[in-house]
């Protein structure tokens, strides 16, 4: 598994006179640490929420990867499966595979 390298989340946004700093939140206090500026409210939320859900949502679709390659490996292996469901499933896996690497700059 890639190493963290970048600020740990949780994220958030604090408004400042002109723009909108992305920075770490601390739940304890009010400190944080400067991140990035930006200038529309609605890029600032997008980027703090995928921010904040990435660790989850590759860790989701690990696991979902996993279970439909095991699902497969049985349906070759002569298992019981309905062939048309596994296939697509298997299909929607590998769009999943190519998003874990986008989602970790793997590709």
């Amino acid at each position: 598994m890639t190493q963290t390298q970048h600020t740990p989340a949780p994220w958030t946004n604090k408004a400042s006179a002109s723009s909108l700093v992305i920075t770490r939140s601390y739940p304890d206090n009010d400190d944080y640490s400067p991140i990035a500026t930006v200038f529309y409210s609605q890029d600032a939320e997008f980027i703090v929420r995928a921010c904040n859900i990435f660790d989850e949502l590759v860790s989701a679709l690990d696991t979902l990867t996993k279970q439909v390659n095991e699902m497969n490996n049985i349906q070759h292996a002569g298992g019981q499966l309905i062939p048309e469901e596994w296939s697509e499933l298997y299909r929607y896996c590998n769009i999943a595979r190519e998003a874990i690497r986008k989602a970790r700059g793997e590709a």
